[in-house]
């Protein structure tokens, strides 16, 4: 599943899933942006910790694009 498509079934802003992933800076919620929009991949700590805290819903092969699907 797509990191876009868990936020928005679990209707969370960015904010509040980087609150989740336990990211305090202030350009937190803007690394969750640009993660969904595929700008950006997470280091390999915070994608470990996206599959934690989404149960395995997102998977380390959604977030790093692995097999060419998106």
């Amino acid at each position: 599943m797509q990191l876009a498509d868990y936020l928005k079934q679990k209707n969370l802003t960015y904010a509040a899933f980087a609150y989740l992933l336990g990211m305090t800076s202030t350009a937190a919620a803007m690394n969750v942006c640009r993660y969904v929009k595929g700008t950006r991949k997470p280091r390999p700590a915070v994608a470990a910790k996206i599959v934690a805290v989404t149960k395995g819903r997102v998977t380390l092969n959604d977030l790093y694009n692995v097999g060419g699907q998106s």
